[in-house]
């Protein structure tokens, strides 16, 4: 199967987890989450690679990571880490292995509200929030077979995205 996934892409904090395990459940389908992975390869968080070796070394590991969960063959819905969108490659990939990618969009306020409650992503500013964000959605609508308000709730994102895949 050469493009067997459900991507989800957003900044953190946009609903992405959280939206793939609702889809998950629905569907019957392993949820494949970037920063799941990042702990169970480096036993650390974000947060602490960043500290640790630097942001740069942090998003070659999201990338590197991102590549394993989307050339994995069995159909899943995989939650890339939002660095991904900053590199053409990484693009290229989610397209090619995605029969379905969807964008969570969301506003600096959500974001930073909804960081608030983890201790475990990489510190941002929500300046840097803003930044990342406004240089990382061109990208990520590019991609995007349906873009959507973050700030809907999980039912409402998830029942959009099943009326995309049944239009299809």
């Amino acid at each position: 199967m050469t493009r067997p996934h459900v991507t989800i892409l957003g900044m953190p904090g946009s609903g992405k987890s959280t939206l793939a395990e609702c889809l998950a459940e629905r569907a019957g389908l392993p949820h494949r989450d970037g920063d799941a992975a990042l702990v169970a390869r480096r036993g650390a968080s974000a947060a602490t690679v960043t500290a640790d070796a630097g942001v740069d070394a942090l998003w070659e590991l999201e990338r590197s990571i991102a590549r394993e969960l989307l050339t994995d063959d069995e159909p899943a819905i995989v939650t890339p880490a939002a660095s991904i969108l900053d590199d053409a490659d990484s693009l290229v990939l989610v397209r090619r292995r995605s029969w379905l990618v969807a964008v969570l969009d969301a506003d600096t306020a959500l974001l930073v509200s909804r960081r608030a409650r983890s201790d475990d992503r990489r510190p941002m500013s929500s300046d840097e929030l803003e930044a990342r964000w406004a240089s990382r959605r061109p990208a990520a609508i590019a991609v995007a077979d349906v873009v959507l308000d973050a700030s809907l709730s999980v039912d409402e994102l998830a029942d959009r995205v099943v009326a995309t895949i049944r239009a299809c």
